[in-house]
Formats: structure tokens, sequence, C-alpha cells
């Protein structure tokens, strides 16, 4: 017993090695420091720097969140990281990133086994799922493993467990993304309330969709779904019905008592709800999905014509009118019938107009209202000109400049005239020194000049031609010209 108690009373190594002691801490400090250091850097090299979607607040199992068995989450792993001290769950592929985008969850059930099911939420991601107990030190350890969407692990009732939810991208699948998680006892333990373990058997819900969908599987109105639920034969009973919704109109995780619920649609586009059901002995089927397609907005019909109309609107030639037919809207089913056509105008007249033939409609049964191409006018016909001039013949052939006047009338019954413009002003012998026409301004509407009172001595007399050419509104043109002759002698003779 002495030589026992001699070491005792000998080994004081915090006294006799003080000194060596401290220089010891402050490498050990030192190591500390810079392990924590390199931890943070480490952290933020695996983090990803550019990732467009922020990590979810149980991204560390440090920041598990607690749930309850059984109970339905809506979860999205797209954001979330791993951290380099996590576990890596043994149904995970071996590699250098075995697991990716985890989230934690803190799990307590009454009962004695405890399944779960994922289902995504359209996408490919096929989740890993990790259960975990943990002692008072903090150290998990796997109880449970999947990679094939569900999970059914024996538990003890009261207890808390960790529940690890990654992906790996298994079989060309996404390695994370959003999915209902459904935690929920298959029976109850022995000693617990209500039927015991002789109910094993879930219960199915179907769905109704009212009105139900088209030949397309589109509605164009509002739409209800109605939830039915029933147990087996003997069983325990419906105790409540739980659903959710993601697309055009998301629904939150809800939980409805009775075997019943009524969940109304009326947002534009596809709504994909989730649901199932459990009885009173906590038994819970796996979840379903239906899919609601709406599309409200009618396809529009929209007409053209060609050629197009002149400035003062109107044709001088057939009109040929068309009409296409397409979707508009956010939303679009697509066409499902289009035999719109329109037609060809040939007939004169003001204010003229085509409705389309035929019909267009979409998918989900929406008609297309009528088109019209309205104020067609045609005028295809020339307007009527007269055209006279004063005087008629000059004499004498006194080498003098007379004047002449032209009256030029343009008319049209349809279009309406547009004026009228003259074109040329002639002789038909060659000017014998100076000038024979003055004052007639081609390419506008002139009616007022003169001309030189000469003739050749051995001609037949001397000719001056004004030409004029009229229009009409539908650029239909006419013509009309008048002369002025110099005889070659007093008895008008050419």
């Amino acid at each position: 017993m002495p030589s026992r108690s001699r070491p005792l009373t000998r080994a004081r190594p915090w006294m006799t090695g003080a000194m060596g002691d401290a220089g010891r801490w402050k490498r050990l400090a030192l190591r500390l420091a810079l392990a924590g250091v390199f931890a943070v850097l480490a952290a933020l090299a695996a983090s990803p720097v550019n990732a467009q979607t922020p990590p979810p607040p149980n991204d560390r199992p440090a920041n598990a969140q607690s749930v309850g068995a059984p109970s339905l989450v809506v979860l999205d792993t797209s954001g979330a990281t791993v951290d380099r001290d996590e576990p890596v769950p043994s149904c995970a592929p071996p590699g250098t990133a075995p697991i990716r985008r985890t989230v934690w969850y803190r799990v307590v059930t009454p009962e004695t086994a405890l399944p779960i099911a994922a289902v995504g939420r359209g996408t490919s991601f096929r989740p890993i799922l990790a259960l975990y107990s943990r002692d008072s030190a903090g150290r998990l350890t796997q109880i449970g493993c999947s990679n094939n969407l569900s999970l059914r692990t024996t538990v003890s009732p009261g207890q808390t467990y960790f529940l690890q939810v990654g992906g790996a991208g298994l079989g060309g699948h996404a390695d994370g993304g959003k999915l209902d998680l459904i935690l929920g006892p298959a029976e109850r333990r022995s000693g617990s309330p209500g039927p015991g373990p002789s109910d094993t058997t879930p219960p199915t819900t179907t769905a109704t969709v009212s009105p139900a969908p088209n030949a397309n599987g589109w509605n164009n109105t509002n739409v209800t779904v109605s939830l039915s639920a029933t147990d087996n034969p003997g069983g325990s009973g419906v105790k409540e019905i739980a659903y959710s919704a993601t697309g055009a109109q998301p629904i939150a995780s809800t939980t409805v008592t009775g075997s019943s619920a009524s969940i109304p649609v009326t947002a534009e586009g596809e709504t994909t709800i989730s649901f199932f059901a459990r009885d009173n002995a906590g038994n819970a089927e796996l979840p379903k999905t239906v899919t609601v397609k709406i599309d409200k907005t009618k396809p529009v019909i929209t007409g053209a014509r060609s050629p197009q109309p002149n400035a003062n609107g109107w044709n001088n030639t057939d009109v040929v009118v068309t009409f296409t037919c397409a979707e508009v809207g956010n939303v679009q089913s697509g066409l499902d019938v289009n035999t719109v056509a329109g037609k060809t105008v040939s007939t004169e007249g003001a204010n003229q107009s085509v409705t389309n033939t035929g019909t267009c409609t979409d998918k989900a049964g929406n008609v297309a209202d009528p088109a019209t191409v309205a104020g067609i006018n045609i005028d295809k016909t020339p307007p009527t000109m007269a055209c006279t001039v004063t005087p008629t013949s000059i004499w004498p052939p006194n080498k003098k400049l007379e004047t002449v006047t032209a009256t030029v009338t343009v008319t049209d019954a349809l279009s309406g005239q547009a004026g009228f413009v003259l074109t040329s002003a002639t002789s038909d012998e060659p000017p014998s020194g100076e000038p024979d026409i003055v004052g007639f301004d081609v390419g506008t509407a002139d009616t007022l000049g003169q001309v030189l009172a000469d003739r050749l001595g051995n001609g037949d007399g001397r000719v001056y031609s004004l030409a004029y050419t009229g229009s009409d509104r539908a650029g239909n043109s006419a013509t009309c010209t008048v002369t002025v002759t110099v005889p070659h002698d007093r008895g008008g003779g050419r």
C-alpha cells in the first residue's frame, strides 16, 4: 500500500513543468488558430459562391429543423451545401463528393417504427435519406440509409433523431431540388391508444377534377379538385388528408381533418397537387399527384390586306384579305383547330369589309372571336375629262405672241377627282429663231400661256397642242388634248 501512494505525492507536473507547459500552450494555441483559419477557408472554397439560391436555415446539423412524425414537409435543397464535418451516409456512392446539398431535420416520434418517403416536385432529384441517433457527446451514429425514395427504421418512442436529406446525382438525376417529405408511422407501438397493430393498411385517396379536363387535358375555367379518402374494411378509419401544390398556384403544406378535402384552382397554367391520407392507426399512403392545366385566354384572329391602300385610302385593283390565328398571353395551350380564311375583293365600292370564315380553337377549348378587315375602297374606273381652248385659231401670222387659255375639268363619281396636270405643250413645226410657246409650265395645272402667231411659208400651217392628264383619288388617270392652229392662209387650209 505505501508503494502505491508514493506517485501521488511525487507527481506534480503542473508545478514542476510550468515554464515548459507555457511554451506548449502557446504552440497549441497557434496550431488551433491556424486550423480555424484553414477551416474557414476550406468552408468558403467548398461553398458555391455563385449559387443562385441562398442556403436554407437548416443547412447544418446544428441548425436542424424540428418536425414531428407524422408530418408532411415541403423542402428545397437547391441552395444547400455540405460542411466538412458532416457525416457521409453509407448508401451514398463512392467518390470525392459522395453527397451534396444536404439539409437536416430533428425528428421525434411516439412510435416504434419511422417510415420516411420522398416525392419529387417537378424535378429529377432522387434524394439520399439517412437517419442518425446522437449520444450525449453530440456524436451522430447512422441507424438507417436509403437512396430509393423511402426509408423505414426501427426507433425508440420519444427519442430525438436526426434526418439528413441530400443528393449525389444518382443515375443521372439532379443532386438537389424540391421534395415532399413524408414522415409517419406505419403502426402503433404496443400499448398505445387506438386500434393497435391490427390495422397496418394505409387509406386510399382519389382525386376528382371538376369540371373534368377535355380530351387534350386542359380546362378553360376555374377547377375544383375534390379529395376523398377511404380506409380498408375493418380499419381504423381515415383521420386526415394532407396536400400541397406547386406550379401556377402554389399551396403550402395543408392538413385537413376528415376523409375529404376541396381545393379550388383558379390560376392559369399548370398546377400539380400532391396529396395523401392518414388513418387513425397512423398509416399513411404514399403521396399521389394530380395535375390541373388551365388556359382561359382566347386565341386571337388577325386580318391583313394586300396591296395596301394609297394615301387617299383607295385601291384601284383587287384587294386580297387574309387572316391568321395565334395564341396570346403567358399561358398557351396551343392551337387545336384553325380553319380561318379570307377572300379577294374585286367589286368596286367604298367602305367594304371582309369577316373571316372558319374557326380557331385552342387545346383548352377557347374559341377566338371573329375578325373583320374594314374600310376597303376600290375604284378601277378612270375619271372623265373635258378640255377646251380659246382661241382655237390665230390670224394673221404676224410673228407676235398671242394669249391662249385652256379649260380642263375632271369628274369621278366614286373616289372623286384628284386634279390634272399639263403633260406637254408642243408645236408641229420648228421655231423660227425665237420661242414659239411661252408661259405653259409642264407638270403643273397650267392653263394659261402664249404661242407665236407664225408658220412656215412653205408649209400647210402650224398646230400647237396642249396635252393634260387627270386622275381620281384611287390613282386612275385619263387624258385630253386641245389644239391651236396658225393656218397657212386666210382660208384656213393646211
